[in-house]
């Protein structure tokens, strides 16, 4: 009788045990689970700092552009004096052939208007070649604007497909990264859970059928 005692004392202890095993891979598990809140916290907290990045990289883009098209208004100014200038330059070169024709059809009435022709032709040349390097320079000036134009903006686009192709893979690192190590946790827990159960149901089976030997 007392063996019998004995060994359903032993019994309950077990369960007891076990029961305490449960209670504590249960808290383990609640634990666990607040960790992977805590990572997910931290992937959330990551992914805010990856969209501030881009967000930093867009406006500076923006003010780049600001600055690009400050530029071009620049250019713009500089070609549009050029024009001024060059049209000038043919107004003058209009009134210098004029007067060169007119000189022209009087050499031949008086020779002292000789001196005159010659000064006003070498005025004539010195103000087509002013009138060719002033084309030349507004040709340069449009070019150097064109080149500009394109450079900036395929570094600007660039700037912003490398910014924002790098706050997704940051995200999309920091979210995966979490899962996993939270399904991880959560799987290792399970499995303890469930074992202790089974322990569990297999000696309150064993003690059912009166089967359960305990050790001495």
């Amino acid at each position: 009788m007392k063996e019998a005692t004995d060994q359903r004392a032993d019994s309950l202890d077990k369960i007891a045990w076990s029961e305490e095993q449960e209670q504590k891979a249960k808290a383990a598990l609640v634990d666990m689970q607040r960790v992977m809140e805590q990572k997910l916290e931290e992937a959330e907290r990551r992914v805010r700092s990856a969209e501030a990045a881009a967000a930093l990289a867009r406006e500076e883009a923006s003010k780049e552009v600001a600055e690009m098209r400050r530029e071009l208004e620049r250019i713009r100014e500089e070609k549009d004096q050029m024009s001024r200038l060059a049209a000038m330059a043919e107004t003058s070169l209009a009134t210098a052939k004029a007067q060169v024709e007119s000189f022209a059809e009087k050499a031949s009435q008086a020779d002292h208007l000789h001196n005159q022709l010659a000064e006003v032709r070498g005025r004539n040349q010195d103000i087509e070649h002013e009138l060719v390097r002033m084309k030349e320079d507004l040709e340069l000036a449009k070019q150097h604007r064109d080149a500009m134009k394109v450079a900036h903006n395929n570094e600007i686009v660039q700037r912003l497909q490398a910014a924002a192709e790098r706050a997704q893979l940051d995200k999309e690192r920091a979210v995966l990264e979490a899962q996993r190590e939270g399904m991880e946790l959560l799987n290792q827990l399970r499995e303890a859970l469930a074992k202790c159960r089974e322990e569990k149901a297999a000696l309150e089976v064993q003690i059912i059928q009166g089967k359960y030997q305990p050790k001495e």
